[in-house]
């Protein structure tokens, strides 16, 4: 397996997090607006929303920075 096809896995499976982690913080943003959930857990999903974000990105500037063989 060469560092582009492992980076290109990787990316995939940050990707599907990233999904997760936005439907997370929707499905808490929706239950701190009807008030069922108390409003420090937005601050706790924002936090893992944009570590998903920033390790996507970060994935992918990897993966298109590999040299294609």
């Amino acid at each position: 397996m060469s560092l582009k096809s492992a980076t290109l896995l990787v990316l995939i499976a940050i990707a599907v997090l990233t999904v997760w982690e936005v439907v997370h913080f929707i499905s808490t943003l929706l239950g701190v607006i009807r008030d069922l959930i108390p409003p420090i857990a937005l601050l706790s999903a924002l936090i893992y929303l944009f570590a998903a974000v920033c390790a996507l990105v970060f994935f992918f500037v990897f993966y298109r920075s590999q040299p294609t063989r």
